[in-house]
């Protein structure tokens, strides 16, 4: 489906309400000439998006053929001089790009501009005017339904999703079988070998790295002979524009299909780049930039410059809100490593504006918004301050709805109506796998099915053996062949599921079903491995590690890895959290989750199962293991600590530590609260108080409460000075401990605990020295 239709209807929006803002903000400054200048240049920005917008460029996707039937031709069907049924179609791929005809004064500035600066136009002329990139997909599905093609997930699934091999699945499980990829093939436009924007040229029919399988298998052997399987066609592109009045607003690419010897559903996707919208590309910081480079919003050009303008004026309106950092956002694009990267840094800032509108939403509801600061005026100014920090983020116009567009065709291939005696037995291609806890199954079809010849199924070991399977089918044992149910199956495909008679041992081995019919045979063997029932060491530990160390307020982190590895899809796996206040969970599909833990609980659980997709029996591969929930500690500091010395004694001083600080910030009480100073425990001291100091000793130690969460720790030192000593100095040091109680359910944290020391200088009364430093001599 086609994106970016909606956009100009917002873009309206967003622009009028800052050009409203704009007039408001040069009636009232209209006595300073400067002022009003630059903000008549601001509104020349608007206008020129507007205008942009208006022209309807960026909003076309690809337009295609959507649906199409094939029957496969079977031996015998075709004579001589009969009716020839064709197996082969020719699709038109359309895709939507800027018409820059209008644009290219190129010839006409050439003698005007610099060489550089004519090429750096010639290309982005180039650039807009074509497509950047096209990828050819082939999907199939097993499903012999005659009326819509199976469910097929859209294109935000394929934001998150990796299509590395063939085989790999798309979407869910659609009656017991799914959408797995075939054949992935890329067009990219060649930019610097391209000297002319109406005659693109793309890179020699594929880029190796974003090719997956054999796309030639689904093609006519002419069109592979003469590498035109998927390509551009000036010709046809030509012809189209001379139809829209010489506009280039669309290139067409043609993509010749055989469907192969396989009825089922094909899906042909093709996904589209443009340049649309060309933003920055360096550097990464927005006030770095060359005030003049520019961006281009179809064929509208804007200078940096001109956007840091209305940036500027967006971020005294929307002054705050917590909306993200534009200049970030610029700098994370340019450190970010690969495409997906880069998605998830747009979604991050998208959901960054969506909490910025939710924020607005309550300050509506509270009466703080009115005037011209109204709601939507407000959310429509966050709309145009997130589409002007993505032009100014290097890269990151890639993913602007009007850069990207799919379209699918969907094929159904079909066998014609005659009955086939060569028997058959389709076996899953990438193989079977289980638990050695679990008896193992698999499930595949075979046939054709004439009431008496069921098919036989053996599994072997690496050393030869067979191992005996029972076989089912459609939940009935093979002794229904009298059954109304086989009598209508007669001559059909049928889907069994076979059981092997005991659970296997870890290891690797082979299936092979052998299917007869009227003294023919097919048989077809595949891999069966069968796995260690758990998790990997480091998995379990780490789990073990995080149930041992649960705190209120906090998650549970579950993030295992099953003694599998990656052979099994994550999404057959289950995992059942539960509170001992909430032990009802429903299952979470997959190997991670977040469980919170709130103040009213005291334990959390975890139970992480595998569920069969053969036949859905389940096997746990971690039995559930649980942990007591704690209040997390408070935070001491001692940093800042300060040190003073009190006496009047030749014997006796204290030593006063100050600035103790003792903090819940950090330590959370429930979801969404933390700790505060009244939740503390009085601070205790650990251990016993140590000094160093000549002829001087620790004789006691206390603490005081200085109030808001601060404390002091007062050392009180007995002894002699010796001989001819001024001053004392020495060290002391004593441990603290603090404890943080819930205020939701009364639990008292461990003790957080932290070392106190310090050094002092005690200078001796001078009223008490003596000859040599000591007491004065006594008179007679």
């Amino acid at each position: 489906m086609a994106k970016g239709g909606a956009g100009k209807v917002y873009f309206v929006l967003y622009l009028a309400v800052i050009l409203e803002l704009l007039i408001i903000i040069v009636e009232r400054d209209e006595a300073e000439e400067h002022l009003i200048q630059k903000q008549k240049e601001t509104m020349q920005i608007v206008e020129s998006i507007l205008s942009q917008l208006q022209t309807g460029s960026g909003t076309d996707g690809i337009s295609t053929q959507p649906k199409d039937e094939i029957t496969l031709q079977e031996p015998g069907m075709q004579v001589s001089d009969g009716p020839k049924i064709r197996q082969d179609r020719t699709y038109l791929i359309e895709v939507g790009v800027t018409d820059v005809s209008d644009a290219d004064n190129t010839k006409a500035a050439a003698a005007e501009m610099e060489e550089a600066e004519l090429n750096d136009k010639i290309r982005t002329l180039i650039r807009l005017a074509n497509v950047r990139e096209l990828q050819y997909q082939v999907f199939f599905h097993p499903s012999k339904s005659d009326g819509q093609s199976p469910y097929f997930p859209g294109d935000d699934a394929f934001d998150t999703l990796t299509l590395q091999n063939v085989g790999d699945i798309v979407g869910d499980r659609i009656d017991g079988e799914f959408w797995r990829l075939q054949a992935v093939r890329q067009l990219d436009l060649d930019v610097d070998a391209t000297e002319d924007w109406k005659h693109p040229v793309y890179q020699a029919e594929y880029v190796a790295t974003n090719s997956i399988g054999d796309i030639n298998q689904f093609a006519p052997q002419e069109a592979v002979r003469a590498d035109s399987v998927f390509r551009y066609s000036d010709a046809l592109t030509d012809t189209l524009a001379a139809k829209n009045n010489g506009s280039y607003e669309k290139r067409v690419f043609q993509v010749h299909f055989k469907a192969p010897n396989k009825p089922g559903w094909y899906k042909l996707r093709f996904f589209s780049r443009t340049n649309k919208i060309l933003g920055v590309t360096g550097p990464t910081v927005v006030e770095e930039m060359s005030d003049d480079q520019k961006v281009n919003v179809g064929v509208v050009q804007l200078k940096v410059k001109e956007l840091k303008s209305v940036r500027k004026e967006l971020g005294k309106r929307l002054e705050g809100l917590n909306i993200p950092s534009a200049d970030d956002l610029a700098a994370k694009s340019d450190e970010a490593e690969t495409e997906g990267d880069r998605l998830r840094l747009v979604k991050e800032f998208d959901e960054a504006l969506k909490e910025a509108n939710e924020q607005l939403k309550i300050m509506d509801a509270n009466g703080q918004l009115v005037g011209e600061r109204s709601l939507e005026s407000m959310q429509s100014q966050v709309k145009l301050y997130g589409y002007i920090a993505k032009l100014l983020a290097p890269g990151l116009s890639n993913y602007f709805d009007q850069n990207r567009a799919s379209k699918e065709i969907d094929i159904r291939v079909i066998k014609p109506p005659v009955n086939i005696a060569q028997p058959f037995v389709n076996l899953a291609p990438e193989g079977y796998y289980g638990f050695d806890k679990l008896v193992p199954s698999f499930t595949f079809n075979s046939g054709p099915y004439q009431g008496n010849n069921e098919p036989t199924a053996e599994v072997i070991d690496e050393f030869g053996n067979a191992i005996g399977v029972s076989i089912k089918t459609h939940g009935r044992s093979v002794a229904d062949a009298g059954s109304d149910m086989a009598v209508a199956d007669k001559g059909k495909t049928r889907s069994y599921l076979g059981t092997i008679e005991k659970q296997l041992e870890p290891g690797k081995y082979t299936v092979r079903v052998t299917q007869r019919n009227q003294g023919k045979e097919a048989v077809e063997e595949v891999g069966l491995e069968v796995f260690e029932t758990g998790l990997t060491e480091q998995s379990m530990n780490a789990m073990q590690v995080r149930l041992n160390n649960l705190l209120f307020g906090e998650k549970l982190v579950i993030d295992v890895e099953p003694l599998s590895g990656l052979v099994i899809p994550a999404d057959q796996f289950r995992i059942y959290p539960s509170l001992d206040v909430d032990a009802q969970r429903a299952p979470v599909r997959g190997l991670n989750y977040r469980l919170d833990l709130p103040a009213n609980a005291k334990t959390a659980a975890v139970r992480i199962a595998w569920v069969s997709p053969y036949n859905g029996e389940e096997i746990d591969i971690m039995p559930e293991e649980q942990g007591p929930i704690k209040q997390g500690p408070p935070i001491i500091q001692t940093g800042q600590i300060q040190t003073s010395v009190d006496g009047n004694s030749a014997r006796k001083f204290k030593v006063k530590v100050r600035n103790i600080v003792a903090k819940p910030d950090f330590a959370f009480v429930d979801l969404g609260e933390t700790g505060n100073i009244s939740n503390l425990e009085p601070m205790e001291l650990a251990g016993e108080a140590e000094g160093s100091a000549p002829g001087f000793a620790v004789v006691s130690t206390t603490i005081e409460d200085d109030g808001d969460g601060t404390y002091s720790v007062i050392f009180e030192l007995e002894g002699r000075a010796p001989s001819g000593v001024k001053e004392i100095t020495g060290d002391v040091s004593v441990s603290v401990l603090s404890r943080l109680r819930n205020p939701k359910n009364g639990a008292v944290s461990d003790p957080a605990s932290a070392k106190v020391a310090t050094s002092f200088t005690y200078e001796l009364p001078r009223s008490t020295r003596g000859p040599g430093g000591g007491p004065p001599p006594r008179r007679r």
